[in-house]
């Protein structure tokens, strides 16, 4: 089961590599939303054709899978996307991605990447401004000026560099103050939901690797007793307290 359930993830970049629209969005439920990258408009499935036209039919866009995490109906992915725009210009983008399937198909996926990094990666290169002005005219022929600012809005909304504070201050100093008062950590590969100082008592090390914040959320990427793992936290937009926590760990 578990293999089917990545199988059927890993097709929708298999799809997307090699520009198959009809069958990538047919890998998506009715009732599906994906947010990509999370702080920006969700997506919802009738608006998936239109929200392919303007990120994928123009670009070339390759996966490269650095981590899988399988759950009976989840998949959390560590990835390098590398895109080749139509001009030619070419940008990597770490990624940290979370999938929920029921019945054979995709019904979320949340990309957790940095829309403000990749904005400042991409008008380094030559040829940025060319390429800028053809994604805004897709955007907004595509998605209307709504659907523009909602992506757009991705780059100053959320929790930023205090969610990756938070993240080395919980898990490399064992401080527990970032959280909430009822916040609990769930592991869904063991199918539990635990306190966070239930969880420092299991006695896990965490090696923290990459962490990107996106919306009001970060996400990092880790090694313990040499296993890796991927980590998802939920930040109040109120007081900047985690108000969830996953810890997905093979």
């Amino acid at each position: 089961m578990k293999t089917e359930i990545l199988e059927l993830v890993k097709n929708s970049p298999r799809l997307v590599a090699v520009h198959d629209k009809k069958n990538w969005v047919n890998l998506f439920s009715k009732d599906s939303v994906i947010a990509d990258p999370i702080g920006t408009r969700p997506v919802s499935h009738q608006n998936l054709p239109k929200f392919y036209e303007t990120f994928i039919a123009p670009n070339d866009i390759v996966f490269e899978e650095k981590i899988d995490i399988i759950t009976d109906n989840q998949v959390a992915r560590d990835v390098l996307i590398h895109t080749k725009l139509p001009g030619g210009l070419r940008v990597k983008v770490p990624a940290h991605l979370f999938y929920k399937v029921e019945k054979n198909k995709i019904q979320t996926m949340y990309a957790h990447w940095d829309l403000m990094a990749m904005v400042i990666q991409f008008l380094s290169k030559k040829g940025a401004l060319k390429e800028m002005v053809g994604l805004s005219t897709r955007l907004m022929k595509n998605l209307g000026l709504l659907g523009a600012l909602g992506f757009f809005k991705g780059m100053v909304w959320g929790i930023k560099g205090k969610g990756k504070k938070a993240v080395h201050k919980i898990f490399t100093k064992h401080d527990l103050r970032p959280f909430g008062p009822n916040t609990k950590i769930e592991l869904p590969v063991e199918k539990k939901s635990i306190t966070p100082k239930e969880f420092f008592n299991k006695g896990l090390d965490l090696d923290i690797g990459r962490i990107t914040s996106a919306g009001w959320y970060t996400t990092f990427s880790f090694k313990a007793d040499n296993k890796f793992g991927i980590g998802r936290l939920k930040f109040s937009p109120v007081n900047g307290k985690v108000t969830s926590a996953e810890i997905f760990l093979n």
